[in-house]
């Protein structure tokens, strides 16, 4: 027992003397805590208004039964791609799904419009995130820097084709709302 107590021990003292050892401190690059400027911060404000003002616009929607056509409360007219071809287009429901998800009814949002559960959570997530960089002065572009822009953009639009296929599905066997 001894043995292994004095064996770890050691390793222990190797691996400190080695992280020590790995940079002096002359060389190691000094942190600085970097603040955003007003411009920066002002941005990052807008940017949380903006989300704040599409979910609170959600809120006082009240979602459709039919699963489509909710935005006919905010006075927008009816879907033109709809009335065109007698499909949904890739955006209907995104409203209805709003409306749904800041009630809190996710399965529903997720439901009439997956696409619109996925951007009704970034937006919340975007709100919460960029009033954090107004109010704090910290930036977040090292971390969004690091984000693969590719692989998302693909996903993002294969994830978009998927829902509307979803939509499309649903409205022709009558399963929307």
């Amino acid at each position: 027992m001894r043995v292994r107590r004095s064996f770890a021990r050691e390793v222990c003292d190797v691996y400190s003397r080695a992280v020590t050892q790995a940079v002096l401190p002359v060389y190691a690059p000094k942190r600085v805590r970097q603040r955003l400027g007003f411009g920066a911060r002002a941005l990052a404000m807008s940017i949380s208004l903006t989300c704040l003002a599409v979910l609170m616009t959600a809120v006082a929607v009240v979602p459709s039964a039919d699963g489509i056509g909710t935005h006919a409360a905010l006075g927008l007219a009816r879907c033109g791609f709809e009335q065109k071809h007698g499909l949904p287009c890739g955006t209907c429901g995104m409203t209805t799904s709003f409306a749904w998800f800041v009630r809190g009814r996710f399965f529903h949002s997720a439901y009439v419009q997956p696409f619109g559960f996925l951007l009704a959570g970034l937006s919340g997530l975007t709100f919460w995130a960029s009033l954090y960089v107004a109010l704090s002065g910290r930036p977040a572009h090292r971390l969004l820097g690091r984000l693969p822009v590719w692989p998302i953009a693909y996903v993002t639009i294969v994830l978009f084709f998927a829902a509307w296929g979803w939509k499309i599905f649903l409205r022709g066997r009558g399963l929307d709302g």
